[in-house]
């Protein structure tokens, strides 16, 4: 290469070690390749490998294949890559025939893995989750929605050949050089700093194709001017231009605000309900960033990348993980003892695959880092046997873990709201800023709700179990409900829900999605029938179609406080006479935050039953609400043709809101509901 003159912008020593940084990048690129590879399944390994394949290429012999006219393929630089090659021979495919991506500036310039794999942490169950980096300026709307068509296609074809869940980003370079992440560009980040989602991609990611982020090249701990000037002189460099074309700029990393902590602990409770473990971890290492040592403040990526250098066949002395769990351990064991026990069981867990807790394979990287913390813990074998018994634990159990885990980020937050004054840091923000803000705090409000009458969840571990459906059982000594699952076709002989009252069976059932409809069905065991307006009973799918959709289908909707928006009541009747007597009322109540309350009331000393509808009517008065729908549902051994007419009667003398139409369904259903 030339010498390089000094006016240029770069000196000689610069562009050494800019050099030298690329080749220590690369030898840990491929470090952490080499350890994906070797602990995928073979199934797994060979989707991994058809991926970048299948984003390539697009031709009709291909399970993907888009059929536009857009380009929509290629991947910069891939040509040169050994997963093309392996590809083509694993689906024998002959690249000198094949279709190749159109000539000119490739479609992707970059594919990247974010997250656990070729790390401490990943398992047989790690998600693969993928950014892909455009310049969207080059995008128009039919050729965007080509290579969305082709990503899903890809999404669809990986759950449904290999059982893998896969996640494409589609990220413009220009975006995520400012911080800037939308819905449309990463699912879910509307309400996260941009910094935070920026920190773990330098932090986790894995080059799979296209072009090298310079910041990964760049000297450690840049300030973003110095780091804007080098970058300048490197690409303005004519001497370089080989050099920089395989590089891009995806901007540098600076430390976490004030108000970038806050927001961060917020997004990690409201993230809680997927996975308390990985919540807590990562919530602990954005409370450190603040709280913890001045030397325990840098970004915990700027410590992975300085170790780029060291990085070794069977070393994993910078493994991201390793990284951020001894950063976090180091915080409770100098500032927070009361802490610590709880923040070695999260670390421990997230080691060993929670919620399908297992001690991982002997002698794998993620074995010697266990066994040293193990050693380093001083862990007795009994306290080792139960951890790792966790599937074993009683539903109780595994519940009073993730409370304690939902309530130690409750004390983080609280804490840094006390210190930072966080309450306040809405003040000058505008515009999406503003919205941002409000949403998170409401989604916080929203997990950490305990109200006695709203429905619970259940323990991440059940929500994780695969049912074929379930049977509502009621007991006839205790007229209790139990709810039994159904496995590969078989009543379990274990509920995993008991109650006085069906609807917070049924509602704890719709709460926590355990049940899929297309994949089995809900049956009901009482000498009771349920009805709905006709004189035939229904089965129960008819109340839980009621429902659907109870998540809300976007974040907008907590931008504003919850209303009601679906209540149902369930008449139920006593059967031990022929009289066929209203008895009791339960009610089930859906918000537009996706909530369920319970309530119910007690009739069977009202009277008459005028005197009962009133009573009921007064009981709604809570929920009344412009555009609240309402339904009706009986449990007796006959229908009751007259009580619906009654109650809906007694609400208009009372001008209650709550509309139905005759089916106890509004008369103007939106679309998706139709659906």
């Amino acid at each position: 290469m030339p010498a390089i003159k000094e006016q240029q912008g770069i000196t000689s020593d610069q562009f050494e070690n800019i050099k030298e940084n690329r080749t220590h990048f690369s030898t840990y690129n491929m470090v952490r390749m080499r350890e994906t590879l070797r602990y995928l399944t073979p199934e797994k390994l060979k989707l991994f490998i058809e991926i970048p394949f299948f984003i390539h290429m697009n031709t009709p012999d291909l399970p993907v294949y888009v059929d536009t006219a857009e380009n929509i393929s290629g991947i910069w630089n891939f040509e040169t890559s050994g997963f093309l090659n392996e590809a083509a021979r694993m689906r024998q495919i002959s690249l000198n025939n094949a279709q190749k991506p159109l000539p000119g500036e490739p479609s992707i310039l970059g594919l990247y893995h974010i997250g656990s794999l070729g790390t401490f942490t990943q398992s047989v169950g790690s998600d693969f989750d993928f950014w892909v980096i455009i310049d969207k300026r080059n995008w128009p709307t039919r050729r965007y929605q080509g290579l969305k068509e082709k990503l899903d296609r890809i999404v669809a074809y990986s759950r449904e050949e290999f059982d893998q869940e896969v996640t494409f980003f589609i990220m413009d370079q220009e975006a995520v050089k400012e911080n800037r992440f939308t819905r449309d560009e990463a699912d879910g980040v509307l309400t996260v700093p941009g910094i935070f989602l920026k920190e773990e991609f330098y932090r986790t990611f894995l080059m799979i194709a296209g072009k090298i982020p310079f910041w990964a090249i760049s000297p450690v701990g840049m300030d973003t001017q110095s780091y804007d000037r080098l970058f300048l002189s490197v690409f303005g460099t004519n001497d370089l231009a080989g050099f920089s074309r395989d590089m891009i700029d995806l901007g540098n990393i600076t430390p976490a605000t004030d108000h970038d902590i806050i927001k961060g602990l917020m997004w990690h409770i409201h993230k809680s309900r997927i996975d308390p473990v990985k919540a807590l971890v990562k919530a602990s290492m954005i409370f450190s960033y603040r709280f913890g040592r001045a030397e325990d403040q840098t970004l915990i990526c700027e410590v992975v990348k300085s170790g780029y250098r060291h990085a070794g066949i069977d070393d994993y002395s910078v493994d991201p993980y390793k990284v951020l769990f001894d950063r976090i351990i180091r915080y409770h064991e100098a500032f927070d003892r009361k802490g610590l026990n709880l923040i070695k069981t999260a670390v421990f867990f997230r080691l060993c695959g929670f919620p399908a807790v297992g001690f991982p394979e002997k002698n794998s990287p993620k074995w010697q880092l266990l066994t040293r913390y193990i050693r380093s813990w001083n862990l007795k074998p009994e306290r080792i046997q139960k951890l790792l018994n966790y599937k074993n634990w009683s539903e109780h159990e595994k519940l009073v873990l993730e409370q304690a885990l939902l309530n130690r980020l409750s004390i983080m937050l609280s804490r840094a709201n006390k210190e930072i004054k966080g309450s306040s840091m809405t003040k000058g923000e505008e515009g999406d800023a503003h919205q941002n803000w409000t949403i998170l705090k409401h989604m916080v409000r929203a997990r950490l709700n305990t109200d006695t009458d709203k429905i619970q969840s259940c323990s991440l571990f059940l929500k994780r179990k695969k049912f074929d459906g379930f049977v509502c059982r009621k007991m006839p000594e205790s007229s209790e409900w139990l709810l039994f699952p159904r496995e590969a076709g078989r009543v379990m002989d274990t509920s995993v829900y008991r109650s006085h009252y069906f609807l917070e069976l049924f509602g704890w059932l719709m709460e926590n999605q355990l049940y899929d409809s297309s994949a089995g069905s809900i049956d009901l065991e009482s000498a009771e029938k349920l009805f709905e307006t006709g004189s035939k009973p229904v089965d129960l799918n008819r109340m839980y179609i009621y429902f659907m959709p109870l998540r809300p289908m976007t974040d907008s909707v907590f931008e504003a406080v919850p209303v009601w928006t679906k209540i149902m009541l369930l008449l139920v009747y006593d059967c031990s006479t022929s009289l066929n007597l209203l008895e009791k009322v339960e009610i089930l109540a859906a918000n537009t935050w996706g909530e369920l309350y319970l309530s119910h009331i007690d009739v069977s000393r009202a009277g008459n039953e005028e005197a009962k509808c009133k009573e009921i009517v007064h009981h709604l008065k809570r929920y009344d609400q412009t555009g609240a729908r309402l339904s009706v549902f009986q449990f007796s051994m006959e229908h009751d043709p007259d009580i619906v007419y009654k109650i809906k009667t007694t609400m208009n003398l009372k001008n209650l809101k709550l509309g139905s139409d005759a089916r106890g369904l509004p008369s103007k259903r939106p679309y998706l509901d139709l659906l």
